[in-house]
């Protein structure tokens, strides 16, 4: 049986905390939550840091998501990366380890803000798809996403589970537990599948 899309969904987080709540601002967390859920129900996995950090109330420190984010690119077949406004930092330097790595990327930028020569450039050096932000994140906009997303998979689903190489202990860190890709079963229940 094919393996399911492996998608890192990647999207600014501090730009978006409310620090005082401890928590992701609800606006960003609902929007990124229906879009985390619209690739579930497309069949994906789906690794994004705010739902593996319980949307803020569980941060982790730099030495440790930094690794566990670079290792779910490693895993991942395409990023879906939401820009920000202005550009987030952290997706940037996602974005370089997806091009580092060739993963095909959806770019969402929002058209106002726009994003940096380099950001938009991108297209030169790995496959690259540019769309608007949503504007109103409607269900429509949403299966647009995924289905420009999914599509940067080629269509087809890969079939090989072999392990890229990469190790669960950076820098004398076990990251392991940090790294889950999530999909949801054929009852509706979500979970998370083992990656590394």
């Amino acid at each position: 049986m094919p393996r399911r899309p492996r998608v890192f969904l990647a999207a600014p987080y501090s730009q978006w905390m409310d620090f005082e709540a401890g928590s992701v601002v609800p606006q960003w967390r609902e929007r990124l939550e229906r879009l985390r859920s619209a690739f579930l129900a497309a069949g994906s996995e789906v690794f994004n840091a705010h739902h593996n950090e319980r949307w803020g109330e569980q941060w982790l420190a730099p030495e440790v998501c930094t690794p566990a984010d670079f290792a779910a690119m490693t895993r991942c077949d395409v990023v879906c990366a939401l820009i920000g406004r202005p550009p987030s930092g952290g997706v940037a330097v996602e974005l370089g380890w997806a091009s580092a790595l060739s993963k095909p990327v959806v770019l969402l930028v929002d058209p106002i803000a726009g994003a940096s020569p380099l950001i938009t450039g991108l297209g030169a050096v790995t496959r690259t798809e540019y769309a608007d932000e949503p504007t109103q994140w409607s269900d429509v906009e949403l299966r647009a996403i995924v289905k420009q997303t999914l599509w940067m998979v080629n269509g087809a689903v890969p079939t090989d589970d072999a392990d890229t190489g990469v190790a669960t202990n950076l820098a004398g860190l076990d990251i392991s537990e940090h790294v889950r890709f999530c999909t949801i079963d054929r009852c509706g229940h979500e979970s998370a599948t083992a990656t590394i």
